[in-house]
């Protein structure tokens, strides 16, 4: 297994203003939480946190190198949350997991798709659909694949896989519904009009959250 080093520190205050200081200085707010233990406010760099997501997948094992007033511990974690604002590409927040190599962990994997263009729906002109872009799996820390591929390339019109299809690595077990289609091949939709396509720009703005929290639940705390 890879070792993956992510720098941090203890972070002192809270909320939306304490918040807004880290991030004009490069640093993201986050919280390192812990079974039985009280979570601990941290911050890592937001460039460090960037690349090592882009290189690695936020399933990845990461070893959290935490400052403690000068006092530096190695923290295994996963990240369990992030906020993310899509707008600017930037990190808002991030939750932490701290775990035990010994202990099975819950996560969500990346499903990624091989053979898609020698599937033979799309030679048809079929589309490939990815219904799920991830699945979340059980097993130990050590063995926690960085992805699940499921191959796509027999699928005609109509075919589809369910994650109960999906084979798994040695010791990873599926929590997600085993039901759920992961991915089909369809026909080609027809193409929206003009009306429906101004209607959908201007419904709103775009959602910039992913799986985390806002700054007032972080001051609540």
């Amino acid at each position: 297994m890879e070792n993956v080093l992510l720098n941090g520190k203890i972070r002192i205050g809270s909320g939306t203003s304490a918040a807004k200081k880290i991030r004009a200085l490069g640093a993201v707010p986050a919280i390192l939480y812990a079974k039985k233990e009280e979570p601990i406010q941290v911050e890592v760099n937001h460039k460090e946190l960037i690349k090592l997501v882009h290189k690695f997948g936020e399933s990845s094992i990461i070893t959290l190198k935490l400052d403690d007033n000068g006092k530096v511990s190695d923290q295994p974690v996963i990240i369990k949350e992030m906020q993310i604002d899509y707008i600017k590409n930037n990190v808002l927040h991030v939750d932490f997991q701290l775990i035990k190599m010994g202990e099975k962990i819950r996560v969500y994997v990346p499903l990624v798709t091989k053979g898609d263009n020698e599937s033979l729906g799309v030679k048809e002109g079929g589309i490939l659909e990815h219904v799920l872009h991830e699945i979340e799996v059980e097993s130990l820390p050590s063995i926690l694949p960085k992805q699940i591929a499921v191959d796509v390339s027999a699928l005609n019109v109509g075919d589809s896989i369910h994650v109960k299809e999906i084979i798994m690595p040695d010791g990873v077990q599926v929590v997600s519904n085993l039901d759920q289609v992961a991915v089909l091949v369809k026909y080609e939709a027809e193409e929206k009009s003009e009306e429906e396509v101004d209607a959908e720009q201007s419904s709103g703005e775009p959602e910039v959250i992913k799986k985390g929290k806002t700054d007032e639940e972080e001051a609540k705390k």
